[in-house]
């Protein structure tokens, strides 16, 4: 009986931890595009999901010292702004044009 309110324990457990990293993890997306102002949005070529997309400054200089090899051409004539507290690109895609 003791033994099954240990196991029983452990995967509540193991539940609860696994429930945290998800709300972590999302709580890094909303964070990753969060923006009040254009100058809250910078462009990035070295998001670890995406090439050339609009993130949150912050969350910008957290990531840039990842190096990620792409095989696109920048497009300097895009850029960012804020839209409904999102970070957008002007022509509104991700990834290369």
């Amino acid at each position: 009986m003791t033994q099954k309110i240990k196991i029983l324990g452990i995967i509540t457990l193991l539940i609860i931890i696994a429930g945290l990293c998800l709300w972590y993890y999302q709580q890094q997306r909303v964070q990753k595009f969060a923006c009040e102002t254009d100058s809250d949005c910078i462009m990035s070529y070295s998001d670890p999901e995406d090439f050339q997309i609009c993130v949150n400054s912050v969350y910008y200089e957290k990531q840039k010292d990842k190096n990620q090899a792409y095989l696109c051409i920048i497009d300097n004539s895009l850029s960012c702004s804020c839209q409904k507290n999102v970070c957008v690109r002007s022509d509104r895609k991700k990834g290369c044009k």
